[in-house]
């Protein structure tokens, strides 16, 4: 992947590798919490190989569990991967990615939260579900919509939901005190977020102070066509939002008080990632 340098100062990168099937791979370079994006989408892509991923950082974990969820979509079967992390802790938050196939920094961020174990030092507070990746056909073809042509994250108003939907809704019964959901939009010069939350709750301006340091935040008045202030678009549960709700919305509707969409913008793959993990971190922080 080429980088972009400024004429006034090259970063020296420490460039690592991995061995996986008797293969060397190219790791992006280090940054805070010793992200190991593969550079190869191809291989980010298959969906068995993420399963497999995320299988193999649970593994490491006594107090970890992944539940699979098998359903057909397109004429092929994928499980959908729920990942409960802790247990009997004050707080529960949700960790969702991958709505959108086509926006890979989410799954990758959420991958390596895990598989590096910065999520231990919460777990004193919080109880830990994660739904790595919820369209896995979008996924594996690198579009926004399921095998069946649905944009998951409008569907859950549907009397007949995706399954994949369905299987997000069940899940949304439990009690959750905050939802993160990790997406990506190109079209952004920088990071924002959709909040939904309980007056009490604001935390999106600080969210974003804390991950300004991996990438600017978009400060435009209007960002993907709906007001924002300092990068925040506050009350998605509006009116226009009724018919195609997403799943912030249900989220909030089913009892959730903090609900973050998470935005990174146009970036290369390491800085989105890095950016959503620092998000990340500083929610849990800042509600705990």
């Amino acid at each position: 992947m080429a980088m972009n340098r400024s004429r006034k100062a090259v970063r020296v990168l420490t460039v690592r590798y991995l061995r996986r099937d008797a293969e060397w791979h190219v790791l992006e370079p280090a940054y805070p919490h010793d992200a190991r994006p593969l550079m190869n989408t191809a291989e980010l892509r298959a969906y068995a190989r993420l399963v497999e991923r995320v299988r193999s950082a649970v593994s490491e974990d006594r107090e970890a569990n992944l539940s699979l969820h098998g359903f057909t979509t397109a004429g092929k079967t994928y499980e959908l991967m729920q990942v409960v992390l802790g247990g009997g802790a004050p707080r529960r938050v949700l960790l969702s990615a991958g709505i959108h196939g086509d926006e890979l920094a989410g799954v990758v961020a959420l991958c390596e939260w895990l598989e590096t174990r910065a999520y231990v030092k919460f777990l004193p507070q919080w109880d830990i579900t994660m739904l790595p990746c919820i369209n896995p056909w979008g996924y594996e073809h690198g579009t926004r919509a399921n095998g069946d042509g649905y944009d998951l994250n409008r569907e859950f108003h549907s009397s007949h939901p995706p399954q994949e939907v369905l299987f997000v809704q069940s899940v949304l019964q439990q009690r959750f005190d905050l939802s993160l959901e990790l997406h990506v939009d190109e079209e952004s010069a920088g990071y924002y977020l959709y909040e939904t939350v309980r007056p009490w709750a604001e935390i999106g301006y600080r969210v974003l102070e804390r991950i300004r340091t991996m990438m600017p935040v978009n400060l435009d008045a209007m960002i993907d066509g709906k007001s924002a202030e300092g990068g925040v678009i506050a009350g998605t549960c509006g009116a226009g939002h009724v018919l195609k709700q997403p799943m912030a919305v249900y989220g909030s509707a089913h009892g959730i008080p903090c609900s973050l969409t998470l935005e990174a913008g146009r970036a290369p793959l390491h800085r989105q990632v890095q950016a959503h993990l620092q998000a990340i971190e500083a929610a849990l922080s800042l509600c705990s």
